[in-house]
Formats: C-alpha cells, sequence, structure tokens
C-alpha cells in the first residue's frame, strides 16, 4: 500500500493505491489482470470530488495504460497542481470515465497529518480522560475526527455517553 505522496510538489489524486496482480484481479471478477487497486480515497481529495470508491481499478490516466502504482504516482506528480486529467476506471465489471482535477501536493502535505502523530494524539486523549479531565480529552478526539480518525469516533461517542464502556 502506497499513500499517494512523496517528496516533489506536483499534482495530487488523494488515494491509497496498490499494484493487481492477476490472481486478486480475477478474484475481483476483472478478468483484464492488471491495474491499480484504490485501498481507499482519502475524505476532501481530488479523488473523492471526482466519485472514485475503495475498490475501484485505475486502468488510464490521460489514455495512459498504468499497470505499477508507482507509475500512477510519478504521473500525477509530474502533472501541475490544478490540471483536470481523464481517468478511465474499472468497477463492478464496468469501464467508467471520470475527470480528476489534481491538487497541490504541498498543501495537502500540509494538510493531512501522519498516522503516527494521529496516534499520540489519541493516547494523549486517553491519558486525559484517565486522569479525570474529560473537556481535554473530548477536545483531543474532536480534533482526530476532523482528520478522519475513526477510533475518535468512538471514543466522542463513549464520552458523550458518560464514559461506559472504559
Amino acid at each position: 500500500r502506497q499513500l499517494q505522496l512523496a517528496k516533489s510538489s506536483g499534482g495530487w489524486f488523494g488515494v491509497m493505491v496498490m499494484d493487481l496482480f492477476p490472481e486478486s484481479a480475477a478474484a475481483r471478477g476483472f478478468g483484464e489482470g492488471r491495474g491499480i487497486l484504490v485501498t481507499a480515497v482519502l475524505p476532501g481529495s481530488p479523488a473523492e470530488r471526482a466519485g472514485l470508491r475503495p475498490n475501484d481499478i485505475v486502468l488510464e490516466i490521460d489514455g495512459r495504460r498504468l499497470i505499477w502504482y508507482k507509475s500512477m504516482i510519478a504521473l500525477v506528480q509530474s502533472l501541475p497542481a490544478d490540471r483536470t486529467v481523464e481517468v478511465l476506471i474499472a468497477r463492478a465489471g464496468e469501464r467508467l470515465r471520470t475527470s480528476v482535477a489534481l491538487g497541490d501536493l504541498e498543501a495537502a502535505r500540509a494538510g493531512i497529518r501522519s498516522r503516527d502523530a494521529m496516534s499520540r494524539d489519541y493516547k494523549a486523549g486517553i491519558a486525559a480522560y484517565g486522569a479525570g479531565r474529560p473537556a481535554e480529552a473530548a477536545e483531543v478526539f474532536e480534533g482526530l475526527v476532523e482528520h478522519g480518525w475513526a477510533g475518535a469516533r468512538l471514543a466522542l461517542g463513549l464520552l458523550s455517553q458518560g464514559g461506559r464502556g472504559r
């Protein structure tokens, strides 16, 4: 799996992808054998705005056939931000075309927090709750929810129920 962020600036798609090999392609009902499997679509990303979903298979970008996730990342990052690209995907046995207005990689990098940082914040929220500071814990968990951390949503739900289930 690869989060589509790298060190160079350029276009940004906003997906996690992996190579799709013939054996796993067949299990998904995709008989053509090769493509790039979308494993996650980041909230608010260009891919999400264009309607891409997890389990979509990216076949082409601007008419260029793609079979390795690294080639997709390199292609997208070589393009300027705000460029619109045509994407051919396979979804549930159908081929679909969509347009994706690429985002800016540097802006995306500034807006996406690392999993390690979120994990540290989550632990701090648990510690604050354990120390009898539920308002502080709720503030930490609300910030994590804004960044898409599903576990923080659960923790907020437990806090709203008075902490049952601890």
